[in-house]
């Protein structure tokens, strides 16, 4: 890469454009590999579960042990169907 002091512009060798599109392929392949993981994965679900479940129950001493018991079974059912790892709940 160089600046062509002519035209008044950055100029990139044929080289660079490898060397880019594999510093921006391993960054992206980083960030999906974090993302995509088992943990992280049931994580987000979890999270998930309990936003939309407090979108619609209003937390209650009956309805708060309710609302726990329907997380937990969504979370196991979710376990199995995923090969029941991190069974630590």
């Amino acid at each position: 890469m160089y600046y062509n002091r002519i035209l008044r512009i950055w100029v990139i060798d044929p080289s660079n454009y490898f060397l880019i599109s594999f510093l921006t392929g391993s960054l992206v392949a980083s960030r999906q590999k974090t993302y995509l993981s088992e943990k992280k994965g049931m994580e987000r679900l979890k999270n998930f579960i309990i936003k939309k479940l407090e979108l619609v129950i209003k937390s209650d001493s009956l309805i708060s042990n309710y609302k726990e018991m329907i997380i937990k079974k969504i979370y196991k059912f979710a376990l199995k169907n995923r090969g029941g790892q991190f069974e630590n709940f």
